[in-house]
């Protein structure tokens, strides 16, 4: 079983709404594990944004699962805009830097090198992020049906926060994929 994931980073310190506190991270984490367990996956496809990304591929590398990762443009770059920005930088940077890494040495990092790190160019593209995480899990089940072969893992609590919700685009492109969704919550 593939699992195509993506979902919520931890809420920012001035966060009016609570998405994802930061200390509901082990329990999230737990919920992954169990999730993976159950569904005996073999490979997970995600980006490695803090919080749900970055807790998934913990908990792929404690079951052994092998792990792909998808960036839209290079490391670095992420890093600041998706990584250290949020509470527990330290952690995430950590956890970031060793899992792009092993990636990187095991031919799995995927970077789309889109253009653009600038507030207009940022959403889309993170939306061809996921799209391109949607894909490889596609390319990894080969000629099998998605339906059988790939779960869209979405982390999240539930509630869209508009148009500009990347998660939310994730489970709408799985859906049009007809691939299904498996929610994990936050809170």
């Amino acid at each position: 079983m593939i699992i195509a994931l993506a979902g919520r980073r931890p809420d920012a310190a001035d966060a009016p709404v609570s998405r994802f506190p930061l200390e509901k991270s082990a329990d999230v984490r737990e919920r992954l594990l169990v999730t993976f367990k159950e569904l005996q996956a073999t490979d997970l496809v995600v980006s490695a944004s803090c919080g749900s990304d970055l807790l998934a591929l913990a908990a792929a590398a404690d079951l052994g699962i092998r792990y792909h990762i998808v960036l839209p443009f290079s490391p670095d770059e992420f890093r600041a805009i998706s990584v250290v920005d949020r509470p527990g930088a330290e952690d995430w940077s950590k956890f970031f830097d060793q899992f792009v890494q092993e990636a990187e040495a095991l031919d799995r990092l995927i970077l789309l090198e889109a253009d653009g790190t600038n507030v207009e160019a940022l959403e889309e593209n993170f939306r061809l992020a996921n799209r391109a995480i949607l894909d490889t899990a596609q390319q990894l089940a080969g000629s099998n049906s998605p339906q059988d072969e790939i779960r869209a893992v979405i982390v999240w609590e539930g509630q869209s926060r508009g148009n500009n919700d990347l998660t939310e685009n994730f489970a709408l492109l799985a859906g049009e994929l007809a691939i299904p969704i498996i929610e994990i919550k936050t809170l």
